[in-house]
């Protein structure tokens, strides 16, 4: 082959690099993309599911499974006919109909959610595939019920408008077909009807009521917020200049919009009694001095006869319409009843209006809404993702196929990768080689029984870093769900330094340990040549010799204090040894000492552990107990009559009742003598006893029936 040929395939393959290292970072990104998609699922407001072609969730965000109140397991496999059978008939026909054309449905459905029927606008559309067939449903709804609750209000009161509108004109057609007043009324009403907006209302309003009820002036008296205050409002366009003399009065000011009166300024008018008893009141019936209101817009416009009508709505009576008009002659019943139709008209339409601002505002706090939770999200996901990327302990998320899809500063800076080569990385490479297959088969047992929460915490493993440097971790698991699929969240610490120093601690205490054990063994050895020398002083004292008997008590009492140190030497612990085995010990060797066949017991009912610092003046107390015991109980062969039963000459006991240590030394002979007081004998052995047992803060009890019995009592020693 040729060195073209060379260099050809070698710019193919550079380029296959550069194109799968490309295609590597779009499935990077791709990936992000998932996770980020994922968590905006789970934490929109919207209610967001997905369903197989059978009907069954496959997917629920959070939103959905509040509404539902059901956890995962009851709605993944169920259907909407198992949990919405009321809806499930509208539901089931909407996608089938997606399924069968492939394109969107959007619908309303109306659901039972914690015992309230809530509307909600959805949208059903296709799920495909690469090749475009269609495999399941995704579902976007909004829960729309006030916004359907205001609508169905403006309907109602739209209903209610074209059924008074209807029979408005009916009674109008009815009564002749010619009256033009009667037509001009249909045609302000029907205008009334079309206006879109508050403003469009009034400006109908203006201009045409006086001519449509033959009157002369109109206003339009209406509360504030349910007090005894009202605002008024002109709905006529004669200027202000064209009014006639204006003179104080209540009030009315027809150059402003809306003229605010006070509780104070209605007192003694017509409106206040309309508003109070919710019945007209005209001049037909009262003259117009009779009011102060009706007094002073007859002094200002030159108006003669009037006639003021409740507003009413669903609550109640809500404002007042007065007219006037000018000429001697008193209102009509007629006319009467033409303006309390006319009335009822203008009620349903303020009605109509109101309920369409109050739609508006609702729309609008909606949206406002909608707004803020958009930007909480986009905040939140912003704040967690800042804290995942600089918390101080080392992060990685692993997906079930055990690769890092995720990792934090410190995780990088832990293993030293960079983030592009952590991701997609298998957690075994972090892994020592040796231990690797180990690792496997623990990830597998995981797997296998994997639950939500915290899987491991505090686990001690071996990483390596990228370049094969071991060290020592710490490890804490704990099973997360990102897109539907279980991961792991795995913290690692660095505990390299604390296990170092923590095997010089183990190494240093293993030195001083072996070093107390060498001092208690040499003591112990002290201890015995010491008492090797009394007793060899002693081999040559003669027999009776008072020196004698003292020496061997000496010899007794050093062999005690050396089995406390022989006994530390022989166990794992130097701090502290068990006395009833102690006991034991000491016993028997006393008993050879003195060559005695008294029968022995030694019953120990509690382990009792103490230090060195108590066990030797414990040992000391218990050997001087013995020796008296030994030279004063039962003579051995003689059956024992005494307190320790036929079986027995010389009994110890060793045991803690509730916070107290008892040790007694009980035997079977001739017990001690009437009257006899430990604290003034003059033995140097109960001399030693009593100074011990206030060294010790106990408390010694003699008792002399059927024998003699020791007892110390001493509070129990603290145990770490």
């Amino acid at each position: 082959m040729s060195s073209d040929d060379d260099t050809s395939d070698g710019g193919e393959a550079a380029r296959l690099r550069a194109r799968l290292a490309e295609l590597e970072r779009e499935n990077q990104a791709r990936r992000r993309e998932v996770v980020f998609a994922r968590a905006m699922i789970e934490e929109t407001p919207l209610v967001i599911y997905a369903k197989d072609t059978a009907h069954r969730f496959v997917l629920s965000n959070a939103r959905h499974r509040t509404l539902v109140a059901r956890p995962h397991g009851e709605i993944y496999g169920h259907t909407d006919r198992e949990l919405f059978p009321d809806a499930a008939d509208d539901i089931d026909r909407v996608s089938e109909t997606v399924l069968a054309t492939g394109r969107a449905q959007a619908s309303e459905f109306v659901l039972p959610i914690e015992g309230e029927e809530r509307t909600f606008l959805e949208t059903i559309f296709a799920l495909r595939d690469a090749a475009g067939v269609v495999f399941g449903l995704g579902g976007i709804s909004t829960d729309v019920s006030e916004r359907v609750r205001a609508q169905r209000e403006l309907e109602a009161k739209s209903r209610e408008l074209a059924v008074a509108n209807a029979a408005l004109y009916g009674s109008l057609r009815l009564v002749t077909a010619q009256n033009a007043q009667h037509r001009m009324m249909v045609e302000i009403s029907t205008a009334l009807a079309r206006a879109g907006s508050r403003a469009a209302l009034f400006a109908t309003l203006v201009g045409r009521l006086c001519p449509s009820l033959g009157v002369d002036r109109v206003m339009l008296c209406k509360r504030r917020d349910g007090a005894a205050a009202c605002g008024l409002r002109l709905l006529d366009e004669r200027p202000a200049a064209a009014l006639g003399p204006r003179t104080a009065g209540p009030g009315l000011d027809p150059d402003a919009e809306v003229v605010e009166l006070s509780g104070h300024e209605l007192n003694g008018t017509a409106v206040a009694e309309v508003l109070r008893f919710a019945t007209p009141r005209s001049t037909r019936e009262h003259a117009r001095s009779h009011f102060r209101d009706w007094q002073s817009m007859s002094e200002r416009f030159g108006l003669d006869q009037f006639v003021t009508v409740p507003l009413f709505s669903e609550v109640g009576v809500f404002g007042a319409l007065c007219v006037g008009l000018r000429g001697e002659t008193p209102p009509t019943v007629e006319q009467i009843g033409s303006i309390v139709q006319f009335g009822s008209m203008l009620s349903a339409h303020l009605g109509v209006d109101e309920a369409r601002e109050n739609v508006k505002t609702l729309n609008a706090q909606l949206e406002s809404r909608v707004l803020e939770r958009t930007h909480a999200l986009l905040q939140s996901e912003a704040r967690f993702g800042r804290l995942f990327e600089e918390a101080p302990q080392a992060l990685l998320i692993v997906d079930g196929a055990h690769r890092v899809v995720q990792s934090n500063r410190a995780a990088r800076s832990l293993f030293a990768y960079e983030e592009s080569q952590l991701v997609g990385l298998p957690v075994a490479a972090l892994v020592p080689e040796p231990l690797r297959a180990s690792h496997e088969v623990l990830m597998r047992r995981m797997d296998s029984s994997r639950a939500s929460g915290v899987m491991a915490s505090g686990r001690a493993v071996r990483a390596v870093r990228r370049g094969g440097v071991h060290f020592d971790a710490e490890i804490g698991l704990v099973n997360i769900d990102l897109n539907g699929e279980p991961h792991v969240l795995a913290g690692v610490t660095d505990v390299s330094a604390r296990v170092a120093a923590q095997e010089a601690v183990t190494r240093s205490l293993s030195e001083k340990e072996t070093l107390l054990k060498e001092i208690h063994h040499r003591v112990k050895n002290n201890l015995q040549i010491i008492s090797s020398l009394l007793a060899l002083q002693a081999d040559h004292m003669e027999a009776a010799e008072p020196a004698k008997r003292l020496l061997a008590e000496s010899v007794h009492r050093v062999r005690a204090m050396a089995l406390i140190h022989q006994q530390l030497y022989g166990v794992e612990s130097l701090d502290r040894i068990e006395f009833g085995e102690y006991a034991r010990t000491l016993a028997g060797t006393l008993r050879g000492a003195f060559g005695s066949g008294a029968r022995l017991s030694v019953v120990a009912t509690t382990p009792v552990y103490v230090t060195v610092e108590i066990g030797v003046p414990l040992g000391l107390i218990l050997n001087e107990l013995l020796t008296n015991a030994f030279k004063y109980g039962s003579p051995t062969g003689e059956p024992s009559v005494g307190r320790t039963g036929p079986h027995c000459d010389i009994l110890v006991e060793v045991g803690v009742v509730g916070d107290t240590v008892k040790i007694a030394v009980v035997d079977s002979g001739p017990g001690v003598p009437k009257n006899f007081d430990t604290g003034r004998s003059s033995s140097l052995g109960l001399q030693l006893v009593r100074s011990l047992c206030r060294q010790l803060r106990s408390k010694l009890t003699v008792d002399s029936d059927r024998g003699a019995r020791f007892e110390l009592s001493m509070p129990l020693p603290p145990r770490d």
